[in-house]
């Protein structure tokens, strides 16, 4: 699986799918590919490589504003992606599943005007909401009959 991502989501992510044993983490290094092995039950994490190319097939997991999806000036919510899963292949690039939540809550009860629109409340989440999050997109995504 190849990750491509605004750094929100690690490799880590990925591992809830059992069969991915092998993510290559695109984008918040600049133009290095990082490789990161999936480790063995009761062993540490191994220190990622450097992968000089992409293979031939993978699957290709973009997350946040990575997403062709992605709208400018859309906010969405925390654990709302935008999250997109295609299969690569040499002659394809093809759309398996996509997500999204706008982050539009009701106005609180006394509206606040700021210069950003009217303002909304808090929308933090935790690294854990986050992974979970990517983790049920995958599960749903990936779910064979």
């Amino acid at each position: 699986m190849v990750l491509e991502s605004n750094g929100l989501v690690g490799p880590h992510d990925a591992w809830k799918i059992p069969a991915i044993e092998r993510v290559i983490v695109k984008g918040p290094n600049g133009p290095k590919l990082m490789q990161f092995e999936r480790p063995g039950p009761g062993s540490r994490r191994t220190e990622p490589t450097e992968a000089l190319s992409l293979p031939d097939e993978y699957l290709l997991l973009k997350v946040g504003r990575a997403s062709t999806f992605a709208r400018s000036g859309q906010i969405y919510a925390g654990t709302g992606g935008p999250f997109e899963l295609r299969y690569v292949a040499p002659s394809q690039n093809d759309l398996v599943a996509v997500s999204y939540h706008a982050f539009n809550p009701a106005p609180t009860i006394l509206p606040v005007l700021t210069s950003s629109g009217w303002f909304r409340g808090p929308n933090s989440v935790t690294t854990t909401d986050v992974s979970r999050s990517v983790g049920e997109f995958l599960t749903a995504s990936l779910k064979t009959s």
